[in-house]
């Protein structure tokens, strides 16, 4: 009896142990580079170690893979092999070398996913649950960190404001656009998993969310915000409260200075010209023009930037040298066949909560591939790899419970 006693709290400790460790890297995933030291960053070092601790660990496992499981695989394997082989393409007509740095994140991009695959497979039952739980705490640290940013005007060093005297919040990210996409794919996440609805607290919050993207100027992540809750969580409540929002951010001259008002000014509420326009389409063009101009092939890893560099001395894109769309850097990174993989794997996951009437979980990939076009290049965002994990863990639901387990 002593003995199992002892048994069963080695289990439990053994437990809380994992459960740590799995927290401690899905945390590492969002704070990314934001907290380095050289080339070293926490998920550099978790990553690598989780990966070897679980295959040595549960190397006589033998999970059950059901169609999705094996479709995301392939998905992996093709992005992976295509983008790697791409290389030559880029080295042979752009004369592209990657960057260690560069080389060094596709390789993490891989050993991230793997990792979760592990995980998830090593506990369906209980992955989500526990995700959610942890995504809850990685949420407050982002809405802390945020609104310290915009009270105390520092920031992280790897922010484009730090040293500045503009207050927009970026927290682990390079710019608003990432932050606040990141920021709200969370946020839609834990109001869809967890089917919560407007109370007191919840409606607190979005007033604070909204308030912090209407902040940042990111008018993507708003607008699907926004769209989501008219549909799914419509209250009067909510009108009142986002009208009161508004008047507070923009009248409270101590909170928005007159860098921060001008910058804002000029990214949300001036008109975009002409000019402005034709770039961005000229960007999506040039885009595109990558599968003829590298044989359906692409150009390697992170090669988006060397391709739109010399495509500036053809078209006009003003400098610009990343193709604001994380669909399109894979079609420019690894040609058509990973685009077109991507695509019919999001419209698979799609069709398979639609089938469940999952709509509000339908809505989250529509909005997860709408916000992907908010960010210049979304290629080392790590975070929006462990969300079309999420949504394939949806859908895994579906085969988990019927005919088609391997």
């Amino acid at each position: 009896m002593i003995h199992a006693l002892i048994n069963k709290k080695n289990i439990q400790m053994l437990n809380n142990i994992k459960s740590f460790v799995v927290f401690v890297f899905v945390l590492s995933v969002f704070i990314g580079s934001s907290i380095s030291y050289g080339i070293i960053y926490p998920l550099r070092l978790i990553s690598p170690l989780l990966m070897i601790a679980i295959m040595l660990f549960y190397y006589d496992k033998k999970p059950i893979l059901t169609f999705i499981n094996k479709l995301f695989f392939w998905f992996i394997i093709l992005f992976f092999s295509l983008t790697l082989l791409s290389s030559i393409t880029g080295y042979i007509s752009l004369f592209i070398i990657p960057k260690l740095d560069d080389a060094l994140n596709f390789f993490m991009i891989f050993i991230v996913l793997f990792n979760f695959i592990l995980i998830y497979l090593l506990d369906k039952k209980y992955f989500l649950k526990r995700l959610s739980f942890y995504l809850k705490f990685v949420y407050l640290i982002f809405l802390l960190i945020a609104i310290f940013e915009i009270f105390t005007f520092n920031h992280l060093s790897l922010s484009r404001y730090n040293g500045t005297l503009i207050n927009i919040p970026t927290v682990f990210f390079y710019n608003e656009n990432d932050f606040a996409a990141v920021f709200t794919l969370i946020f839609l996440f834990l109001i869809t998993h967890n089917n919560l609805r407007l109370n007191f607290l919840n409606c607190f919050l979005f007033i604070i969310h909204f308030g912090i993207l209407i902040y940042s100027g990111a008018r993507i992540s708003s607008f699907i915000l926004i769209l989501f809750l008219l549909i799914y969580r419509f209250r009067s409540i909510f009108l009142i409260s986002l009208l009161s929002l508004l008047f507070l951010v923009f009248s409270n001259q101590n909170l928005v200075n007159e860098k921060t008002t001008s910058f804002l000014l000029r990214k949300v509420l001036v008109k975009k010209n002409d000019a402005s326009q034709n770039i961005r389409f000229n960007l999506y063009k040039e885009s595109l023009k990558s599968v003829k101009k590298s044989f359906i092939l692409g150009y390697g890893i992170n090669s988006s930037a060397s391709y739109l560099n010399k495509a500036d001395k053809e078209n006009y894109i003003s400098n610009v040298r990343q193709p604001h769309s994380f669909q399109l850097e894979l079609l420019i990174n690894g040609g058509i066949i990973v685009f077109i993989f991507f695509i019919i794997f999001n419209v698979y996951v799609f069709y398979i909560l639609l089938k469940k009437n999952q709509y509000e979980r339908a809505f989250n990939i529509v909005a997860y591939n709408v916000i992907l076009f908010s960010s210049s290049s979304s290629l080392f965002i790590w975070p929006i790899y462990l969300f079309l994990f999420i949504y394939m863990c949806w859908a895994d639901e579906h085969f988990t419970n019927s005919k088609y387990i391997d």
